[in-house]
């Protein structure tokens, strides 16, 4: 059966976020954010409200609460009936003490008028559901005893204290508790807030959560206008935890992975996976909407009125299904959501890339993916469809693993990304054009988690007509807000925290620093590295970075972060010189901005140099019994007069209607009448070497899916690979590469994941243009794709294809 509850508040954070918790049968949590009618402030009484039937959630009152958990002197309530029940409960942040409900089915509910207990509460009936232990009950299975029937007139039976009154609907047995400091509770974790938004704090690290002082911008833009429901860059958005608790909310007592670490496991070998048969579970909506991150307003898609959209999170060795809803409306668009950097070893369909892995999500219809957490680290989600998730329709992933080096704090996310003031889908049809001159477009403006402040004496756009699709205007009219808030991150002095780098943008490639400290890097993509030092980290588009950073400069207590898209055009650069974000040692005033200066300044448009880091996990490539696949990247001007970029002379085009990994699981891999499919098949090589030449004057962070790649060594300035490798022992591994301009590198990868892999440039103008190839693995090893997978999109896309224009004005995906 499906049970859901809405978060009605979770104090000041939660409240802001809202969320909804879904149980599919058994235990396995689904958490995801709520609806905008969610979005506000606890009411005046704490209260629950739920939708029956339900499992409870918590609020609170207390703004300052750091636990945002419940205690209750309630020892159990018993009543006839699913009902609406007042129960006398403490909301806090400390205890122990745990309540239980138990009801025997009928048709009456209580007036929802009743406010407090009567004068005199008759006394409960017995039941045969046992009393709670001091320690708590463990979650009830659905086989657990419930009240007996009796006969009487609807009653509400009270069990009296001296707290104040909670309103609850309540269907099943319920068995809560709350941590106290950092002790785990004996039964079920009370949920926090929705993990589809942000952890519930105490998971194997004491409890924190936003400050005293938290609050959201109101001015001169309030939160809502300048990035819809997300507390992305507020100083509400609290930290987060060391791993998540089990499938029924109980904290692990160690780490869930045991005695796995980066050093002594490769998570590419499942063997060295630690599943847990635990489900995260998560719900996305996918809608137009308007916001201004930067101060101008501007067309946008956004996943559950957020921008960016909700975190998802998981323990390394868990499921995780996402069911995503396309409510995407006039003009309307198919979507698919791609989990960047998961390997999918097993369930290549839930790859999230149109015309490969499944056709589009038709309008107003929904699919859900399911996928394994095979690594562990730091990534992000994005629209594969077109170049939508230019638009807004990104977020991002943490999967809690093994570190090898400790931290005190994980602040989370920190996303850099350029940014458009026009529409996506003008962009792309200058992207494709005509004009050399916009290929790529230059963006407007840069952000940190999805804020960034915009001079509005220099107009972006003019009056020309922008559209969201070939016939529908976009009817801009020059709209911006000077001294739009920038993002805000909060340091405690001494600690050390981690950082989790993701450039999420469209082109440029982002260079981060902080004034007046250096970075501990631990991570490069999916893959711990050696940790080193840097004074800054560069992130082509798709790339992650994990970073350690000590709070241990105490010349001023707060400090400017940036982020540049240096290097001009062929590096994607910006018409915005960089973006600051203000870090705030604990203790400082969040209402003034700092006054630190830039420290390091780099414009170089190319990763760390191989010879400066590597993998903890050693992994020796033997290239010389490698297939070596020689690349070209080009960019021509075809025969209609428009630019196009090719791969091996050939340019990538998608048909959404034929996914070509059903096609290759049916034994079809070679396309000789449709080579803008851009099929090539690997055969049954148990490695490939993917020597990629650039032929243009512009940088290419490339990417392939379902694998890490050996970056063997990346060249310039018009040379050639020859065959030689930079660490050849263990060389650095990821899964995206910049490749030079005029340059080339030379990626090595294991075939040792059967299914049909995209490989491409990651910037996005230049994937609209074509630059993408498909590479099948072991065709004949392909799993066994589940009966009705490829007609849980296709069917639905055919209907709407055939019955309407499919506005694909560039290469699809």
């Amino acid at each position: 059966m499906r049970r859901t509850v809405h978060l009605a508040a979770f104090a000041a954070t939660a409240a802001a976020w809202g969320g909804e918790w879904n149980d599919k049968g058994g235990d396995d949590w689904e958490h995801y954010s709520a609806p905008p009618q969610q979005q506000q402030a606890p009411p005046p009484a704490a209260y629950w409200n739920y939708t029956s039937p339900s499992i409870p959630s918590s609020s609170s009152t207390s703004t300052s609460s750091q636990q945002y958990a419940w205690s209750s002197n309630v020892t159990q309530v018993t009543f006839k009936t699913t009902t609406r029940v007042v129960v006398t409960e403490t909301v806090s942040p400390v205890g122990s003490e745990s309540y239980s409900t138990s009801w025997a089915e009928s048709s009456w509910a209580a007036s929802p008028e009743v406010s407090s207990p009567p004068a005199s509460a008759p006394e409960a009936p017995s039941t045969s559901t046992p009393p709670l232990t001091e320690s708590g009950s463990p979650f009830p299975q659905e086989s657990s005893p419930v009240a007996p029937e009796y006969t009487p007139s609807p009653v509400v039976t009270y069990i009296e204290t001296s707290t104040e009154a909670v309103y609850v609907t309540v269907d099943k047995t319920v068995t809560a508790c709350s941590p106290s400091g950092t002790d785990a509770c004996p039964g079920p974790h009370p949920p926090g807030p929705p993990s589809g938004s942000w952890s519930p704090p105490g998971y194997g690290v004491p409890p924190s959560g936003p400050s005293s002082d938290c609050s959201l911008p109101t001015s001169p833009l309030t939160n809502e206008e300048q990035v819809g429901n997300s507390l992305w860059g507020t100083t509400c958005q609290p930290t987060f935890p060391k791993w998540l608790p089990d499938e029924h909310g109980r904290p692990y007592e160690q780490a869930p992975w045991g005695d796995r670490n980066p050093k002594n496991s490769d998570p590419t070998h499942d063997s060295d996976i630690p599943y847990s048969n635990v489900t995260r579970y998560y719900e996305f909506t996918v809608t137009r909407g308007s916001i201004s991150a930067d101060g101008v307003v501007r067309d946008v898609m956004l996943v559950n009125n957020q921008f960016p959209g909700p975190a998802i999170e998981a323990n390394w060795g868990d499921m995780i299904e996402i069911t995503v809803h396309n409510n995407i409306s006039y003009p309307l668009e198919g979507t698919a959501i791609h989990w960047h950097g998961f390997l999918q070893r097993g369930s290549n369909w839930f790859d999230g890339v149109p015309s490969v892995s499944q056709c589009p999500i038709a309008p107003f219809h929904s699919y859900t993916y399911r996928i394994p957490a095979q690594l562990y680290g730091s990534t992000w989600y994005h629209a594969h469809y077109s170049a939508q998730y230019t638009a807004g329709v990104v977020g991002p992933i943490i999967v809690y693993g093994p570190t090898q080096q400790s931290y005190d704090i994980d602040i989370g996310p920190v996303m850099l990304s350029d940014w458009y003031h026009i529409p996506y889908f003008s962009i792309v049809s200058d992207a494709v054009g005509t004009d050399l001159s916009e290929i790529p477009p230059t963006s407007d403006s840069l952000l940190i988690n999805g804020r960034g402040r915009f001079d509005c004496s220099k107009p972006s756009y003019g009056n020309d007509t922008e559209f969201l699709a070939s016939h529908v205007n976009a009817n801009l009219t020059w709209a911006c807000t000077d001294g739009a808030e920038l993002s805000k991150f909060k340091f405690q002095p001494g600690k050390t925290h981690r950082l989790r780098l993701m450039n999420i943008g469209a082109d440029g490639i982002q260079k981060l620093t902080i004034d007046g400290h250096q970075m501990t890097v631990i991570s490069y993509d999916y893959v711990p590295t050696t940790p080193h030092t840097v004074d800054f980290v560069t992130l082509g588009v798709g790339q992650r970075a994990d970073v350690l950073v000590t709070a241990n400069n105490y010349t001023t207590n707060m400090f400017w972060m940036r982020s540049s898209a240096p290097g001009g055009p062929s590096c994607g650069g910006s018409n915005m010189g960089e973006v600051m974000a203000a870090i705030y040692y604990e203790g400082a005033d969040t209402t003034i901005e700092p006054t630190t200066l830039r420290g390091s300044n780099d414009t170089l448009c190319e990763n760390a140099p191989l010879n400066t880091t590597q993998p903890e996990y050693s992994i020796t490539p033997n290239p010389q019994d490698a297939y070596v696949f020689d690349i070209t990247l080009s960019l021509v001007l075809n025969s209609t007069g428009n630019y196009e970029w090719r791969m091996n002379n050939q340019t990538f085009r998608a048909n959404f209607n034929y996914p070509s990994l059903m096609l290759a699981a049916e034994g079809n891999t070679s396309f000789p009448y449709d080579p803008q499919w851009q099929v090539h098949n690997m055969g049954s090589n148990k490695s490939v070497v993917l020597n990629v030449t650039n032929l243009t004057p512009f940088a290419h962070p490339f990417h392939l899916h379902g694998h890490n790649f050996h970056v063997l060594n990346v060249g310039y300035n018009g040379s050639v690979w020859d065959g030689t490798a930079v660490n050849p022992s263990n060389p650095m591994r990821r899964d995206v590469q910049i490749i030079p301009m005029a340059g080339w590198a030379a990626l090595s990868f294991e075939s040792d994941n059967p299914g049909v892999w995209p490989f491409h440039c990651h910037v996005a103008w230049h994937l609209s243009g074509g630059l993408a190839m498909n590479l099948v693995t072991h065709a004949d090893q392909i799993p066994s794709i589940p009966s009705g997978t490829k007609a849980d999109t296709c069917a639905d896309w055919d209907y709407y294809s055939n019955n309407n224009v499919v506005d694909q004005i560039d290469a699809g995906s």
